[in-house]
């Protein structure tokens, strides 16, 4: 009986993630880790200690990142790589990646197929669209 029951209550959550597209939770913390909507994944050893996080589909959040503040939104099909610190009110659009070590603070805003590089560091920032910030660099 527990086996119909726990293959039932997969169904219905597969069912409410297609339904709803992107999930927002109050008190992330207690959900950081697993399959979010649209198979984004969340490493078990990513720290999320956020007031309102979301996250939309077929988003990567690598191992030992960290959130912390208010707010953070990240779209779809985005990639947060290995170590990536995020402090303040943080929003990255659809298709953006954010690679190892980087350090995002304060309000940022990471535009759409944006690439943050290797241990940048972003405070109080707009990525427009598309944009590209190298290795290293501090915005």
């Amino acid at each position: 009986m527990t086996g119909i029951i726990l293959k039932y209550n997969n169904v219905l959550f597969i069912i409410m993630i297609l339904f709803f597209g992107s999930i927002n939770v109050s008190e992330a913390a207690a959900f950081n880790t697993g399959v979010y909507p649209g198979e984004s994944f969340i490493d078990p050893t990513v720290s999320i200690d956020v007031t309102n996080f979301s996250i939309g589909s077929e988003s990567y959040i690598a191992p030992f990142t960290t959130f912390s503040g208010d707010y953070v939104s990240i779209g779809s099909y985005s990639d947060i790589q290995d170590g990536v610190s995020n402090s303040g009110r943080i929003k990255i659009d659809d298709d953006a990646v954010v690679a190892h070590g980087a350090q995002l603070s304060g309000d940022v805003e990471i535009g759409s197929k944006a690439f943050i590089g290797f241990n940048s560091i972003i405070k109080d920032s707009k990525i427009a669209d598309g944009a590209y910030i190298g290795i290293g660099s501090t915005v």
